[in-house]
């Protein structure tokens, strides 16, 4: 061979593919590695996603005996919530044994409005008052508190009334929907 296209040879002959065939396999090993870490990578999203399905699956297994609660709890704070609660009493004074229980006012209360400011939250008031014998007066507020789980009590005041009767005034706070 001669000297003079020796290095020539050589150049294009040896090296320009050795360094072709060098290049190509860096640029394959780099996809492949994208390639299998994105797999991976996407291999445990999928497992990530299946557990959080069985989490999911599981969890309505366990709440779903409480939906119908849920639903009536819903029911409870829609709508007119100052309606049903006032329905609520008036019912209960009705059915009391002796019918000495009364109304004797009823009333939107004030005292929601300061603690709904506080809370953020919807809150209706009503301010109630009860004449009757303890017995119907505490049945009465006790099934009352009983049917809306939404119902707290924010003050009382109890004073004799005439004969063996009682005279209650109720505030009552609930829940209502915003």
């Amino acid at each position: 061979m001669n000297k003079l296209y020796s290095g020539s040879v050589i150049l294009f002959g040896l090296v320009a593919p050795l360094i072709v065939a060098l290049i190509a396999l860096l640029v394959i090993s780099s996809i492949k590695s994208s390639l299998l870490g994105d797999f991976k990578k996407n291999k445990l999203a999928y497992q990530q996603e299946q557990a959080i399905q069985q989490q999911i699956t599981a969890l309505k297994n366990q709440t779903a005996p409480q939906l119908t609660q849920f639903n009536q709890w819903q029911d409870l704070v829609s709508d007119d919530v100052y309606q049903k609660i006032s329905s609520g009493i008036r019912e209960q004074a009705s059915m009391s044994p002796t019918q000495t229980m009364m109304i004797t006012s009823e009333s939107r209360s004030q005292a929601a409005k300061n603690i709904e400011n506080i809370l953020k939250r919807n809150i209706v008031g009503i301010d109630i008052a009860l004449n009757g014998t303890y017995k119907e007066i505490q049945s009465a507020s006790l099934s009352l508190e009983t049917a809306s789980p939404n119902l707290f009590l924010h003050s009382f005041k109890l004073t004799p009334g005439r004969g063996k009767l009682l005279d209650l005034n109720l505030t009552y706070l609930a829940w209502a929907k915003d």
